[in-house]
């Protein structure tokens, strides 16, 4: 790799549309995610595995990693506690996992 190379991790598929006024659909995002690999993103944080009830515009998580699971992308996902490491459609032999855990008060 060169020493200038850059790794860009464009998180907009999941930052940016946790609070939008609209539901995305996770078809959508698969596509939005699509185009900004076919437009040389190298990696793309793909969804945000927190429960529906907390954060409805990022449900179907699973959904676009299963779609996306065999892109040679490097594709990342937000997990905010161990808890979401539990859940039966976390991919994590494909996912690089973003934690953000908060410590106990």
């Amino acid at each position: 790799m060169d020493d200038n190379f850059i790794f860009v991790n464009d998180v907009g598929p999941r930052d940016g549309l946790q609070n939008q006024t609209i539901d995305v659909s996770p078809e959508t995002r698969v596509k939005l995610i699509e185009k900004l690999l076919d437009a040389g993103v190298p990696g793309v944080e793909v969804a945000s595995f927190v429960s529906p009830k907390a954060v409805p515009r990022m449900a179907g998580a699973g959904d676009i990693v299963s779609e996306l699971k065999d892109h040679p992308a490097a594709l990342s996902a937000l997990v905010p506690n161990l808890k979401a490491t539990k859940w039966p459609e976390m991919p994590v032999q494909k996912l690089f996992l973003s934690f953000h855990l908060q410590p106990k008060p």
